[in-house]
């Protein structure tokens, strides 16, 4: 693969890890990495294109807010990187150790997790709902990557995208029982709480053996940045999708 065009700079908001060879990012607005609804898709191919990225190297899924996550390799590389028809189905996570396969999600609010093993060289990528954090998706990558490939967590990195901050994400009485007590605030203008999904996935990431130190938050809010992040809860069904993508050059 190509490294990044000059242009991407602009069009993505970039993680680092240890290993300079292992790439993540999640892309603003206005390009969509939403799949179209009739067979197109989307500013998925322009978003490749910025990166240099073949789009027949890329895995994406349909994403339920479940805790599925499916482990990938080379042969799945093309499915789901521009269309919803051919993508990995009911999954909201994926893992493999495979050079230049790019993994994907698409979010609007939700989480993008990214988890990797720089010594290890393995990528996991997870669309973190709360559905999907009540259902134990971050405990299901952990013990998969553990199972699978013998990584220890202590050396495992993660990192938490742009989604709902603290007092983005307000919620009612009924959905204060899905999380424990500590992760909520309750608003002193009205009956609503807060939730605060990072601190939740960040907690969940060390008490699964994460050092704290291997845990970095961006703290961007979908909600808040207009300019720059499609939001669900601030647009409604309508809006676009941000797209994660996580890969490892050769």
């Amino acid at each position: 693969m190509k490294s990044a065009s000059k242009n991407a700079s602009e069009a993505f908001y970039t993680y680092q890890f240890s290993n300079p060879k292992i790439k993540a990012l999640t892309s603003y607005r206005p390009l969509n990495g939403r799949f179209e609804d009739v067979g197109g898709a989307g500013d998925r191919q322009k978003l490749f294109s910025l990166l240099n990225l073949k789009p027949e190297r890329a895995v994406g899924i349909k994403q339920v807010h479940g805790s599925e996550i499916q482990i990938v390799t080379a042969r799945d590389g093309g499915r789901g990187s521009l269309n919803q028809s051919d993508a990995l189905c009911s999954t909201d996570g994926l893992i493999t150790n495979e050079p230049r396969l790019i993994l994907t999600i698409q979010t609007a609010d939700c989480l993008p997790l990214f988890i990797t093993d720089p010594e290890k060289k393995i990528l996991c990528l997870l669309h973190c709902g709360w559905r999907s954090l009540k259902c134990g998706i971050i405990e299901k990558g952990i013990q998969l990557i553990k199972a699978k490939f013998n990584s220890r967590p202590d050396c495992l990195e993660a990192r938490l995208g742009p989604s709902l901050q603290f007092e983005d994400f307000e919620v009612g009485d009924d959905f204060i029982f899905h999380f424990p007590t500590e992760y909520f605030k309750k608003r002193e203008d009205g009956p609503k709480h807060y939730f605060d999904a990072g601190r939740y996935a960040s907690d969940v990431l060390i008490s699964n053996g994460f050092l704290s130190k291997n845990i970095i938050n961006s703290r961007r809010s979908t909600l808040e940045s207009r300019e720059k992040f499609f939001s669900y809860r601030r647009d409604g069904v309508s809006t676009g999708r941000m797209l994660s993508l996580l890969w490892r050059e050769a």
